[in-house]
């Protein structure tokens, strides 16, 4: 059973507030919180039809959300090759890469964990 459907069982079929969830979950009062948002948005209802996949679950609360999987992949050796030059760093090196597309863009921090492998 996913995380989702059991956040959502404990909050609708077993009334527990967003800590105790979080508690029996193992993750975040935020994430149960966003979670739950995104629950109600979704035009889902529970209880679940019994042929909703986790999948479908899960592609239901969070559409729209744009997955790391979709990421653009920038050109390492590019890279390697530019922060030879005098001047250039991992950050400019990463505003030029977002600046080509921002929505498929990983952030800094993801950007300079790639770059590092």
């Amino acid at each position: 059973m996913s995380k989702i459907r059991d956040i959502l069982r404990l909050r609708f079929d077993a009334g527990l507030s967003l800590r105790d969830i979080s508690k029996c979950c193992s993750v975040g009062p935020a994430t149960v919180s966003e979670i739950l948002s995104r629950f109600a948005t979704s035009g889902l209802s529970w209880p679940l039809l019994e042929q909703t996949s986790d999948t479908e679950l899960e592609k239901a609360v969070y559409k729209g959300k744009n997955s790391s999987r979709h990421k653009r992949q920038p050109d390492f050796a590019l890279m390697h090759q530019e922060l030879k030059r005098k001047g250039m760093t991992k950050l400019l090196l990463w505003q030029e890469y977002r600046d080509l597309d921002t929505a498929t863009a990983y952030g800094y921090t993801q950007f300079c964990e790639h770059y590092q492998t």
